[in-house]
């Protein structure tokens, strides 16, 4: 039917190391496309899952640091929402991630226990993609995060398309640094992979 044909499900497999700290997740998504014109569409899009973050004490050379004393392991539900519109090759979107309540604070000088808050946040995003050729493509993309009461975070990524079938690319996030992706996508399937290249203070943390 129209509306089968329109709709897009999909799963995420999430796992980063960072020193000591593992954060883990896995969520399913639903997705639905909206025709607006013969060269035009809008996207909509629902995920929710499941979040697990654990501190290795048994891995680090100061297990009795007190900046890590009351590290808490936990596990949390999360969901996000997001919509784009795109024309032609043009694109522009908004996603907010933290649909489901609270984000998980340190403990403060105050308080020897972390709390939990509920923070706004959104995702903006657009880019461009344009043919080189009959068998590439390149894709410009910009990102901007808001936090409440955080630094705002901005990326921009460039990808190279190959027959539609194949991707590579990298990105630069500001005060973070470089990551590197690559993928592959069927009629209906999508595979992709990312890494975020480690700076010198996570290297050496722990």
């Amino acid at each position: 039917s129209p509306f089968t044909r329109r709709v897009n499900l999909g799963g995420n497999l999430y796992h980063d190391k960072n020193g000591l700290i593992t954060n883990s997740a896995v969520s399913g998504s639903f997705a639905y496309l909206l025709p607006t014109g013969k060269f035009s569409r809008i996207r909509f899009g629902l995920s929710a899952g499941v979040l697990t973050q654990r501190y290795d004490q048994n891995s680090s050379n100061n297990p009795s640091d007190p900046a890590i004393g009351n590290f808490d392991n936990q596990t949390d539900v999360f969901g996000s929402f997001g919509m784009s519109y795109q024309i032609r090759n043009a694109y522009v979107g908004i996603s907010f991630p933290n649909l489901l309540g609270s984000t998980r604070l340190p403990a403060s000088t105050n308080s020897q226990e972390a709390s939990r808050e509920y923070l706004e946040q959104f995702i903006f995003s657009t880019g461009y993609r344009f043919s080189l050729n009959e068998s590439l493509d390149l894709e410009q993309s910009i990102f901007y995060r808001y936090i409440q009461n955080s630094d705002a975070l901005a990326e921009g990524a460039i990808l190279l398309h190959v027959l539609d079938s194949f991707w590579s690319g990298g990105a630069y996030r500001l005060n973070s640094g470089f990551s590197l992706m690559v993928g592959w996508q069927s009629q209906n399937l999508t595979i992709g992979y990312s890494n975020e290249l480690a700076t010198r203070v996570v290297d050496g943390f722990g």
